[in-house]
């Protein structure tokens, strides 16, 4: 046991591999319960996965968060092999239930959970700012735009859950965040006018502090790779990527390599398009006085 996680050990016994912290998200305290539980058990991530049909990869991405069990049934063996005695499935019961409150699309929700752990984040948000950049005025725009019918106290949690997911940012290891905009998500006013300032001076100020790497992509590009939808890319020091891509009422998380890769390759083709960050930090700018000259 180490502070603040479990250090479990790696796919070959007497290895030992990165430390579990089971405090970042739910999911994240389960994996952290498994892989001690595990160890508690005088399994190494080899041992107990020889007993499955999935290899140590998978199980050491099951302990980190950067994978999900495919049904309770799995988790239910799971927990008699390291001698959880149910304590794996009430927690993973628990899990399910903090998520199915939470305030986003079931179809976003697998990748959410992946914040938390990312070393890095790509991501293309088409017309909209990433949500990781997002300010209060301008959640809450979108937000009753999209659920006009909903009441102010749940237009206001979802905002308060947004901005509160921004704290990758400024953790102790910053994540890496490298964002590509559409021009037309600078031009359109969102909220207004003087939300459209604030929302803009954020994403500078971040861009000039180096909390985020901002590349804009302007309407003279014309087509490009990912015009029809917007794309994410979580990268992590210990496991391979996986990409979420979404649309207007669905989304999906991309698991298979070959998935991936392609993926991959249409966002880097896409990036290869757009301005040098010091253009784009200029672009914002000027977006900005334009916001301001419309007040």
């Amino acid at each position: 046991m180490t502070r603040g996680g479990v250090r479990c050990m790696g796919r070959g016994r007497g290895r030992p591999a990165a430390i579990v912290d089971g405090t970042q998200s739910p999911r994240h305290y389960w994996g952290s319960e498994l892989a001690r539980l595990r160890e508690e058990a005088g399994l190494t991530q080899q041992e107990l996965a020889a007993k499955f049909p999935i290899d140590s990869s998978h199980l050491h991405r099951l302990e980190h968060a950067t994978r999900k069990p495919p049904d309770l049934e799995f988790v239910e063996v799971l927990d008699e092999f390291v001698m959880g005695r149910g304590h794996l499935v009430k927690t993973y019961k628990m899990v399910l239930r903090l998520e199915a409150g939470a305030k986003y699309a079931d179809y976003f929700a697998e990748a959410l959970a992946l914040e938390p752990t990312a070393d890095r984040i790509d991501w293309y948000g088409g017309s909209i700012v990433p949500g990781l950049l997002q300010t209060e005025g301008y959640v809450r725009a979108l937000t009753v735009a999209a659920h006009p019918f909903w009441t102010a106290e749940k237009v206001e949690k979802t905002v308060d859950d947004r901005i509160r997911r921004a704290a990758v940012l400024h953790r102790s290891t910053p994540l890496q965040m490298l964002a590509i905009l559409d021009e037309a998500a600078l031009r359109r006013p969102v909220g207004g006018r003087q939300v459209m300032v604030e929302q803009l001076d954020h994403i500078a100020e971040l861009a000039s502090d180096g909390l985020a790497v901002v590349q804009v992509l302007p309407y003279e590009v014309g087509a490009f790779p990912l015009l029809d939808g917007q794309m994410i890319i979580y990268r992590f020091v210990n496991d391979p990527p996986l990409v979420y891509t979404e649309g207007s009422v669905s989304g999906q998380l991309v698991e298979e390599k070959s998935e991936v890769d392609e993926s991959i390759l249409m966002y880097d083709l896409t990036r290869g398009q757009a301005l040098p960050p010091s253009e784009s930090l200029a672009f914002i700018v000027d977006a900005i006085k334009e916001h301001q000259g419309n007040v």
